[in-house]
């Protein structure tokens, strides 16, 4: 950490700071897909929300101590609401974000802290009750589907091999033809050899089978995905 304008520590980095010029103004125009407001008294959760949304988009800034009509009636101990930030972020959210910045200004008497949450390294990121948020223009909303596979993929924590086969289960997956390629699984107990398929990614949990799981060792790929194939290349040795 360095320390803020006020000379009081602060978690903040180069260029991430707001002036009091860019606050005013951001205050003026209003929410939008880069800047909500948000009163102290605010539950943990809808703080938790709010600061998901920014993390799984583009970022963005979380303004506690701005009203809704735009007045600034600020926090009334600074830094407690720093510290309770700082807990909802690591506590409220998983994976726990802890790149955010909070910065403090002075605005007509009234303090306001200035959350900056950047698009998160580990998206998609979700709250503790289990929800994924995004936003969009008019402001935050919960996740579609097709938003959280687009995360995982822009955010390359997913490849589309290793997605979940949804209408796919454990019973697709032939043992036998299974335990003939990895004969090392033949004596694992149940519990043992799923867990290990999460591991090598041909299970995506103890439901349903990766993609890749499912094209590999499936009993009848076809039936599940018909338009899909493998294309491999051979190559002469052992050298790349």
């Amino acid at each position: 950490m360095r320390q803020n304008g006020n000379g009081r520590k602060g978690k903040s980095q180069e260029g991430s700071d707001l002036s009091p010029e860019e606050l005013r103004e951001r205050i003026r125009l209003g929410e939008d897909g880069r800047t909500e407001f948000k009163d102290e008294r605010s539950h943990p959760d809808d703080l938790a929300a709010a600061i998901v949304s920014f993390a799984n988009s583009a970022g963005g800034d979380l303004l506690l101590g701005v009203a809704n009509d735009r007045s600034v009636p600020g926090v009334s101990d600074p830094d407690q609401a720093m510290l309770r930030l700082d807990n909802i972020c690591r506590q409220n959210i998983e994976p726990p974000l802890v790149c955010v910045t909070i910065q403090k200004h002075l605005l007509e008497n009234s303090v306001v802290l200035a959350l900056r949450v950047p698009r998160g390294p580990q998206r998609p990121y979700r709250t503790t009750k289990g929800v994924y948020y995004v936003r969009g223009a008019a402001g935050r909303r919960i996740a579609t589907r097709q938003e959280l596979l687009e995360i995982y993929q822009s955010a390359l924590a997913l490849h589309p091999d290793e997605m979940a086969a949804e209408d796919a289960g454990p019973e697709d997956i032939d043992p036998g033809y299974l335990l003939r390629v990895r004969p090392e699984f033949q004596h694992l107990s149940q519990e043992e050899l799923i867990r290990t398929l999460i591991n090598v990614k041909v299970m995506f949990d103890a439901d349903h089978p990766t993609l890749g799981g499912l094209l590999c060792f499936g009993g009848e790929p076809q039936a599940r995905r018909p338009y899909a194939r493998i294309t491999a290349i051979r190559h002469r040795g052992t050298q790349v």
